[in-house]
């Protein structure tokens, strides 16, 4: 088995890899394949959602972003939360409305937000942690990894 140093080297490689595959979808229209046809963000709240859709908009006027992905973000259902389990089959059913059948042969991409902190990863390993005031400003900061 490897040594420690050796697996981060492989997925520090890696990790640039998927990078520099991300910068060639950059303002581009992307084949089927190449990226998700999905990407769903969830917000905890209409701050949140506002903040993300402005993002996503600038990030694509700027073509920062893969073109021709279907980019929604989805705010949780009002009341308690039942952590991701519950968000996630809020979006489903978001999803199942916009796209019904044609749903099942879409690749997609839930990406959920954290409403009481939001951890980032930064490149020496080390970790950002943003307060609840701040939460609505985290998850499109993050480089968007091919799987």
């Amino acid at each position: 088995m490897p040594a420690q140093a050796e697996l981060d080297v492989l997925l520090q490689k890696a990790t640039r890899r998927r990078l520099a595959k991300f910068d060639e979808l950059r303002g581009k229209v992307t084949q089927t394949g190449e990226f998700w046809d999905v990407v769903v963000i969830t917000a905890a709240d209409k701050k949140q959602e506002l903040a993300y859709q402005q993002q996503l908009s600038e990030k694509l006027k700027r073509k920062e972003l893969p073109l021709g992905v279907h980019y929604h973000v989805f705010v949780d259902p009002p009341g308690p939360k039942i952590g991701n389990g519950g968000s996630t089959l809020h979006v489903l059913q978001c999803l199942e409305e916009i796209y019904g059948d044609k749903m099942t042969s879409l690749i997609i991409i839930i990406i959920h937000s954290d409403t009481d902190r939001c951890q980032v990863a930064v490149p020496d390993g080390g970790k950002s942690t943003y307060s609840r005031g701040a939460s609505h400003i985290c998850g499109l900061h993050l480089p968007l990894f091919l799987g």
